[in-house]
Formats: C-alpha cells, sequence, structure tokens
C-alpha cells in the first residue's frame, strides 16, 4: 500500500515538475555561457581548490525522507513518506548564492486510520526563494548551508467523513508560509557533478486541523490518538506543522565552454 502511495505522489509530481526541469535547464544553460569558472580536467578539480569558484550557475535537488515533530495532532495523524525539492541558483558574491524552486512531499495516514478504511493523503507544493553560502572544505567536496522561504499549497486526497453529512463542509486545502533551513554536504564525482546529503527543517507558518481532512470527525472515547486530537492537540492545537528530512543531495554546475 505503501509503495502505491508513493507512485501516486511521483506520478502526481512528475507531471508538474518536468516542464520546470526543462526551464531551469534551458535558462541555465544560457546563463552559464559566460561563467568564470576555472576549467576542470578528466583528472578531477585543480590544485589549491581553496580558491576555486563554483560554476556561477548550479542546479541542485534532493529526494530526503521526512519525520514529523512539531505538532501532536499531524504527528499522530501523519507519517511522512518522500520530500522531493529543485532548485536553480545563481551565485552572486564569493560564494553566496540565491535561487529558486520548487518542492513536492507526500504524508500517509498513521496506522489508527488505516485500520479505518482512510487512505487520506496530504500533497504539499512549495515555491520558494532560496539563499545559500557554500564551503569548500578540500578538493573534492563543499558544505552548503542554505534557507528557503516560500508560500506552500496544501491538498488533501481521498477525503472521507464518518457521516456524508460532513462532506463539502470544509475545505480539501489550505495555503501556509514556510521557512526551511538546510545544511548539506557535496563530494564531487565529476568535474561539474557533485552527490552528498541533506538535512533539513521545514517550519510552517500554520498549525494542523483535523476538520479539513476527516480525522477529527472519526475521534471516539477509546482511542488515544483521537483523544489527543480532541484534548487540546486538536482543534485547539497551537502548534505549528513541521518536520526533519534527511537524504540525499545532487548538485550539476552549468560551466562555460571552451573552445578545442
Amino acid at each position: 500500500m505503501v509503495i502505491n502511495e508513493v507512485f501516486l505522489g511521483l506520478n502526481y509530481t512528475v507531471k508538474r515538475i518536468f516542464p520546470l526541469i526543462f526551464i531551469l535547464f534551458l535558462s541555465a544553460q544560457l546563463l552559464a555561457q559566460d561563467d568564470d569558472v576555472q576549467v576542470v580536467t578528466s583528472a578531477g578539480p585543480p590544485k589549491g581548490f581553496g580558491n576555486f569558484k563554483l560554476p556561477r550557475v548550479n542546479i541542485r535537488a534532493s529526494c530526503t525522507v521526512p519525520k514529523v515533530t512539531t505538532s501532536k495532532a499531524f504527528r499522530i495523524s501523519y507519517t511522512g513518506v518522500y520530500d522531493a525539492q529543485l532548485s536553480l541558483n545563481f551565485r552572486i558574491a564569493s560564494n553566496l548564492n540565491v535561487g529558486l524552486g520548487y518542492k513536492n512531499a507526500l504524508f500517509t495516514p498513521q496506522l489508527y486510520f488505516r485500520q479505518k478504511g482512510l487512505s487520506t493523503r496530504l500533497q504539499v507544493h512549495d515555491a520558494f526563494a532560496r539563499f545559500g553560502y557554500d564551503h569548500i572544505f578540500s578538493d573534492r567536496g563543499f558544505v552548503s548551508f542554505s534557507l528557503d522561504a516560500g508560500y506552500s499549497y496544501n491538498k488533501y486526497t481521498s477525503v472521507k467523513f464518518v457521516h456524508d453529512t460532513l462532506n463539502g463542509k470544509y475545505p480539501t486545502y489550505f495555503g501556509n508560509y514556510f521557512l526551511r533551513p538546510e545544511i548539506s554536504v557535496y563530494f564531487l564525482v565529476e568535474e561539474s557533478f557533485a552527490f552528498g546529503f541533506t538535512f533539513s527543517y521545514n517550519y510552517c507558518l500554520y498549525p494542523y486541523d483535523p476538520k479539513y481532512n476527516g480525522f477529527g470527525s472519526y475521534a471516539d472515547s477509546k482511542s488515544t490518538a483521537s483523544n489527543l486530537i480532541y484534548e487540546g492537540v486538536g482543534y485547539k492545537n497551537k502548534a505549528n506543522m513541521g518536520w526533519f528530512s534527511f537524504g540525499f543531495g545532487f548538485y550539476y554546475g552549468f560551466k562555460k565552454k571552451t573552445g578545442g
């Protein structure tokens, strides 16, 4: 069942992100024509990498697994499946860079709700601006510190209420702003491609509300999960949504073409 959820989410994402990938790739190729990066041979980056400038234009991507932390109501309702993002970035001074990107995440119900026959997924779509700094620590790697800030559109799918009279009473989507600090460690495997690990925290400026997905309508007095939702953690919950994400990161720099 979880595998089906992943494929459904990825299929949904690919249909929307492929045009973005094409646009980012074309834009980066054009903007990189006047890049001042040093030429790297097949043997790898040159000696003295500490003074080496990364390409002025680059694409960064990550695929991570989210772990819900803040908001007890959100934590007992959902578990993270994946959290993926893609951004186009520009070096503006030294190793400072800015960029624009898109992120998609998928969350599925916890066991308590799945046992009730619910498969209400939460799809997260984010558009963000990225502000980062790259610290080169060797001739083969660098650390990236960044902060993403943007707007998130969140959609519940397959919403099912315990009573049909509740259908259509509440919206099945909501929007919010978010902040996402991130640290990534990259290791160069080719002259313009790096692979590594990334760790981030996604903080939403919005509290979880179980009315929108119908979970609150399934509460009963015997369930620990539903008691938590009703006794000051759900409808009266003041904690904002948030999750940690850990996984793989990818970097591709667009280098100036040289003759010969």
